[in-house]
């Protein structure tokens, strides 16, 4: 009954973007999602986007592999106003920006390619290097920019990820109308086509210098990163999720995210080269 297509993802991101995840009120995310729905001109029944939102509040988050075993405690209601940051804009200098002075490199596809293949790990998904390779945009030196839909830190002493630092991004990708089509395999496959696993390294850069910044020599990225969580909207089972069903995450290595952040410092190869 929900249409898909991009009016209805930039409804259900304002509507995230307002809402208190730690005291979700019912009456006023219904309010909420009418409002953005009208205003984006979306034919879908509010109250049965407004629950599907409330239920998502309450899904358990998987852990990023190597955090912990078992069923983890985390959801997005757990994450108090003061924890979260809603759209991070981002602005990045790549091969020393415009600064004619700063030398001549440039960054391809087949740059950050490389970054992927000489730090393989088990979590990318499987030959994504070679299609990040396929990428058609040219040499660029400039400026990266960009927004994440969320940064959050965990505060809870009682959980392992306390101290961590995550990024977000909400998908409405329609991609079935079951449950089990938003399973962790389907998903693998759904963010290596549409290129989320470079957003997200884009992204957890972003957040690396951020943080490399703010918390000068305290700041450890195994310490301090937790990685990036991409919910599927319509995929999050709620309280009684049984398996990872709406999520994918990843928390790539801290030899990646470095290597990448120095390859955008630095350029790849000098202009005109091939």
């Amino acid at each position: 009954n929900v249409p898909g297509g991009a009016a209805i993802g930039n409804a259900l991101h304002e509507v995230l973007e307002r809402i208190d995840f730690a005291a979700p009120d019912p009456r006023r995310i219904r309010e909420e999602v009418a409002t953005s729905l009208l205003l984006h001109g979306v034919d879908a029944p509010a109250g049965e986007v407004a629950d599907a939102l409330v239920r998502g509040l309450g899904t358990p988050l998987p852990r990023i592999p190597g955090d912990a075993a078992g069923r983890p405690g985390l959801r997005l209601r757990d994450i108090r106003a003061a924890d979260r940051l809603s759209e991070m804009a981002f602005d990045f200098p790549v091969a020393g920006g415009l600064d004619a002075g700063a030398g001549p490199g440039t960054v391809t596809p087949a740059d950050v390619a490389a970054v992927f293949e000489e730090h393989p790990d088990g979590q990318t998904p499987a030959g994504y290097a070679a299609h990040l390779a396929r990428l058609r945009f040219g040499a660029f030196r400039g400026y990266l920019n960009g927004k994440v839909d969320l940064v959050f830190r965990v505060r809870r002493p009682d959980l392992p990820e306390a101290g961590r630092y995550y990024v977000v991004d909400y998908k409405s990708n329609r991609l079935g109308d079951r449950l089990s089509d938003y399973a962790p395999a389907r998903l693998a496959d759904e963010v290596a086509d549409a290129h989320y696993v470079l957003q997200y390294h884009l992204y957890l850069v972003a957040l690396h210098r951020l943080l490399a910044w703010r918390l000068g020599g305290a700041y450890d990225y195994d310490a301090h990163v937790g990685g990036a969580y991409y919910l599927f909207l319509r995929g999050l089972g709620g309280e009684s999720a049984t398996a990872d069903t709406g999520v994918f995450r990843h928390r790539p290595s801290r030899a990646r995210i470095e290597a990448l952040s120095a390859l955008f410092d630095a350029g790849g190869r000098p202009r005109g080269a091939t």
